[in-house]
């Protein structure tokens, strides 16, 4: 009679896991009483495109083991003591393999085995995995821009005179996609385009400002949670210099001759390319022989001089500061205690690209 030949229960396990491709069959699974047990595999997307797989397991107590050893292979048979598609000495019941070797949709095996002070290990626990579709695409952005040409203007807050000036433009967002992560989740970042690191937009529209006259291409930044990144590059954009001054004018009344007429100053600021930032303006009457100047802030006649050039050069009256409104007119405040005499009177306006331009002066003798 021949002698029949028996496999070891192990690998009848393995081999009929193997074949209907169930990982919960694995040897050590399927022994309660083996040294590794409940082996359970999870898996994510790590950084640049690979993968995270953790393997996590039940332990029976025994003094002799000293660690454990984790390899990832592509079969359930033949599982390499080193290697593999990834592997890690752990002494936890617990270890993540970060591995690039794998392949989407394929199936892919994790064995567990002991290791003992002699150097000997047990026979592995193994349970099958998918390895999950890597997210390899970035999102998709559409974005739009209030304007592709700007001029250097006055910021809130900085010296008229100062000549520090920036040109803003404004990013509206009009669509943002990925094909995994939502869009709440997406990172945006700006980089201008003119040398300064990227900055974060966080909601609603992004503000990128430019301190210098050039042309550039502002860069929008889209990162999703698989670190996949897109570059969307928007319409260049271009910084310009104003270099015209405004054009300023002071209105005569309809009866110049009267004081009554004169009790506020009128005129016209108009600027074409970056608008008027401020007209000011300085009044001066002869009284007597000498010349007063009308302080604006303290409403009130400071006493001068003999001449219109030394009064005005050393007066500590502060003149009229005005907005024009939107059809270019301003208006200094009331001026209290006019009387009759002779009036001087001059106004210049400031446009916003830091041009500076007087009006004709105005006299006028007023009874």
């Amino acid at each position: 009679m021949k002698s029949r030949h028996f496999l070891p229960l192990a690998t009848l396990v393995a081999a009929l896991a193997t074949a209907l491709g169930l990982g919960a069959l694995a040897p050590a699974n399927a022994d309660p009483d083996a040294a590794v047990t409940n082996l359970v595999v999870t898996q994510a997307q790590g950084p640049d495109h690979t993968w995270k797989i953790t393997a996590t397991w039940d332990a029976n107590p025994d003094p002799g083991v000293t660690g454990y050893h984790v390899v990832i292979a592509d079969q359930a048979s033949g599982i390499p003591s080193s290697g593999g598609f990834g592997n890690q000495d752990t002494s936890s019941t617990t270890a993540t393999i970060t591995t690039s070797a794998l392949a989407d949709n394929l199936q892919y095996w994790v064995a567990v085995t002991t290791k003992t002070s002699g150097g000997t290990s047990t026979s592995p626990a193994v349970t099958a995995f998918t390895a999950i579709t890597l997210d390899r695409s970035g999102p998709t952005g559409a974005y739009t821009e209030n304007r592709r040409v700007g001029y250097r203007t006055i910021p809130d807050g900085v010296d008229p005179f100062s000549g520090d000036g920036v040109a803003q433009f404004t990013l509206h967002q009009t669509g943002l996609s990925d094909n995994v992560t939502a869009s709440a989740q997406i990172t945006r970042t700006v980089t201008p385009g003119d040398g300064d690191p990227a900055t974060v937009w966080a909601t609603g529209d992004y503000i990128v400002t430019y301190k210098h006259t050039g042309t550039y291409t502002p860069i929008v930044n889209l990162t999703d949670q698989a670190g996949n990144t897109t570059h969307v590059s928007l319409p260049t954009l271009t910084v310009k210099n104003d270099v015209t001054p405004p054009t300023v004018r002071i209105t005569k009344p309809a009866k110049p001759s009267k004081v009554a007429s004169w009790r506020q100053i009128r005129g016209t600021a108009i600027d074409g390319q970056t608008g008027i930032e401020e007209v000011l303006s300085m009044v001066i009457e002869k009284r007597h022989g000498t010349w007063y100047a009308y302080d604006f802030r303290h409403k009130k006649w400071l006493k001068g001089f003999s001449t219109i050039k030394k009064t005005l050069d050393k007066t500590k009256a502060e003149p009229a500061d005005m907005h024009v409104n939107a059809a270019g007119v301003w208006h200094t405040p009331t001026i209290k205690h006019l009387t009759a005499g002779s009036l001087h009177i001059e106004a210049f306006g400031i446009d916003n690209g830091f041009n500076f331009a007087s009006a004709p002066n105005v006299n006028a003798k007023v009874h």
